[in-house]
């Protein structure tokens, strides 16, 4: 990663990313000593005397795999991963994972203690989304002024269902106030059952639904106090810690279902397609929940998709038009000499002995030899089927394809076009060294 700048300050040097932002850093210390500075990534690092651990340190009181931090957009958060001696917080033994508060004393193994530099505490004040819907109730705090909702992975809260548009629900401040904006999806978004237009005024004690799912805005300390936003002793003596430097907009309050970084520090989780939907007596709303198609993203895709197919029968410039099938030809008796040349513009099998160079925004990279038969690249960058709830309108796929011209590719499981080059398309038939783009995966195709 590039910093744009470096300023001295002390004897210690503090990074920016531009824009001001200061880069957090994981600080170790043993016995009041530094032992370890080393910046904060997501979005999980290990500890451990592993080699493998992103933070090693050599010392039998810990464990080869001892804890691990946990970014999940602007929160962090700390498990211990069944050490030995134990991952302790304010003297407590940490059981499963929580989120770092401001003033934890974290210690490892009783050897050595976790800090973390330049991140911030949250204020009170602190505006909070709380979700609710099939799978229970979940809480994500806005740390900048806006905050999108929808299916793509590309929002700062995506919710694996189909019956969520790709971008659903705008959330944002305006003048220390609360407005919802519905983004022109296909089921809509209602407040206290009215479905709204344009930006609309909301407060913590109206309810905005999209599709199965109510959402309830309040502020950190109202959150931390159940909600109550009377409760004269509501504010919290310690917050949690945020990371800025990300740049994220939402950050992970907890709940009941799993929240899973998508990339860009966004926050995704996924639904169990063949979860049944609400009866019709129990829609507040009345709006339609069925897992149809988003209409106004399917429009879109078919207005782009036009000018860039071809008829497949198309004559090139210099060349005279293809012949109907219907058109019959008499017989010639033209000598192997005088039979014109035939065309040499047959194009070229898929080879089998090309591969894809496969990346992807957390790091993670790896080649895939091709053969004979089409491969799959899901947006996280695996071939594996979909897992434990997820379905195909929650995570879009690469299509690679052996055609008559090469090897063929396009984006599936959703309505996106793949990016090659820079501009997305519907199919390409890749050429050495092409690059393939779709959300945070990154495929070159070489030959």
């Amino acid at each position: 990663m590039d910093f744009p700048a470096c300023t001295r300050l002390g004897s210690e040097q503090k990074h920016t990313h531009g824009k001001g932002l200061t880069v957090a850093f994981v600080v170790v210390e043993e016995k009041g000593q530094q032992v370890v500075r080393t910046e904060l990534k997501g979005p999980t690092m290990t500890i451990g005397r592993d080699d493998t651990s992103d933070i090693k340190l050599e010392n039998r009181a810990l464990s080869r795999r001892h804890a691990q931090l946990e970014v999940r957009g602007a929160s962090i958060w700390i498990r211990d991963l069944g050490s030995q001696n134990g991952t302790f917080i304010n003297g407590e033994k940490l059981e499963g994972t929580k989120p770092i508060q401001a003033g934890d004393v974290i210690s490892l193994g009783g050897k050595f203690t976790l800090r973390l530099d330049g991140v911030e505490e949250a204020k009170t004040t602190t505006p909070v989304l709380t979700l609710t819907g099939p799978e229970g109730t979940h809480r994500f705090a806005m740390v900048g002024e806006e905050i999108v909702l929808g299916r793509s992975p590309d929002c700062d809260i995506s919710i694996g269902r189909k019956s969520i548009s790709r971008r659903h629900l705008r959330v944002v401040i305006q003048d220390g106030k609360f407005q919802a904006e519905d983004l022109g999806s296909q089921n809509g978004t209602r407040v206290n059952g009215e479905k709204i237009r344009g930006l609309t005024p909301v407060t913590p004690d109206d309810e905005i639904r999209i599709s199965e799912y109510l959402i309830r805005v309040s502020y950190l300390d109202q959150s931390e106090a159940g909600g109550d936003p009377d409760a004269s002793d509501a504010k919290p003596s310690r917050t949690m810690l945020f990371d800025k430097s990300k740049l994220a907009a939402a950050a992970d309050l907890g709940g009941d279902f799993q929240v899973q970084v998508t990339h860009e520090n966004r926050l995704s989780f996924t639904v169990d397609p063949n979860a049944a939907a609400p009866p019709d007596s129990q829609r507040k709303d009345g709006g339609d929940w069925a897992d149809g198609d988003d209409l106004g993203d399917t429009a879109a895709a078919q207005s782009q998709m036009k000018p860039a197919i071809k008829p497949p029968m198309a004559a090139t410039k210099g060349t005279a038009p293809a012949t109907p099938k219907a058109a019959t030809r008499p017989p010639t008796t033209q000598s192997p000499a005088q039979a014109p040349a035939k065309a040499t513009t047959r194009q070229q099998p898929a080879q089998t002995d090309a591969a894809l160079e496969v990346s992807h925004q957390d790091g993670a990279t790896r080649t895939v030899k091709l053969g004979r038969e089409p491969v799959c690249v899901a947006e996280d960058g695996s071939e594996d089927q979909p897992q434990g709830g997820s379905h195909y309108a929650a995570v879009g796929y690469l299509m690679f394809a052996p055609s008559a011209g090469g090897w063929l590719v396009t984006a599936i499981g959703d309505r996106r076009f793949a990016v090659v080059g820079g501009n997305p398309v519907p199919f390409h038939v890749l050429k050495d060294g092409d690059t393939v783009e779709l959300g945070g995966l990154t495929v070159m195709y070489r030959v």
